[in-house]
């Protein structure tokens, strides 16, 4: 049998953070450090004579145990930790945001894509019979009928390009233009085309 000794497992370290007890740290000192660490989020401020009040103790002692326990630096190590999270939340909140409001734009376009597929079906369906479905309407008139069209889209438009860090601007709907440049005026360069149904 080797003499040789099997290496003992060493447990992992255990970290205590600053802002918890620390080795040597009566628990009644670490309990007026808890009121001094938690009094900037309550009161906006911290103040040792305030802990002194509170826990009916003398503003030496708290002093003592202030500059024995380093109360001053694990406070700022404390708030810098508070710091963190909060910003790690808000970009949590910010990404579960974005999602929605992808969501959101994806819903909204495929209905405008519907919509619009739809009509082009009757259209067409319309100039099989040599019927014209627009006959006697003006322009302005089919404008009007597709403004509703025109601002869902250009509300894609700009959602898309908000969540992308483009600018918005020039997004409106003009309706001195005609039609086919309205569209291709909101179309983000580089979009697909809406492909032509299939026949059902």
């Amino acid at each position: 049998m080797s003499g040789h000794k099997r290496p003992s497992r060493v447990s992992p370290r255990l970290v205590i953070e600053p802002w918890e007890r620390q080795p040597k740290e009566s628990e009644q000192a670490f309990g007026a450090f808890r009121i001094y660490r938690d009094m900037l989020e309550e009161h906006g401020a911290r103040s040792l004579r305030e802990v002194a009040r509170t826990l009916h103790k003398p503003l030496t002692t708290l002093g003592e145990w202030s500059k024995k326990h380093g109360w001053v630096e694990r406070a700022a190590a404390f708030d810098r930790d508070v710091d963190r999270r909060r910003r790690e939340q808000d970009e949590h909140d910010l990404v579960r945001a974005r999602r929605r409001s992808i969501e959101q734009v994806r819903t909204m376009r495929e209905t405008v894509f519907e919509v619009v597929a739809s009509i082009a079906e009757d259209f067409e369906s319309a100039r099989r019979k040599n019927l014209d479905p627009l006959a006697g309407v003006t322009t302005a008139e089919k404008l009007k009928l597709a403004a509703p069209l025109f601002r869902a889209w250009q509300k894609i438009v700009e959602t898309v390009r908000l969540l992308t860090g483009q600018s918005t601007e020039n997004v409106a709907v003009r309706e001195d233009l005609p039609v086919q440049a309205q569209v291709d005026a909101m179309t983000p360069r580089g979009a697909r085309r809406l492909p032509p149904r299939a026949p059902s």
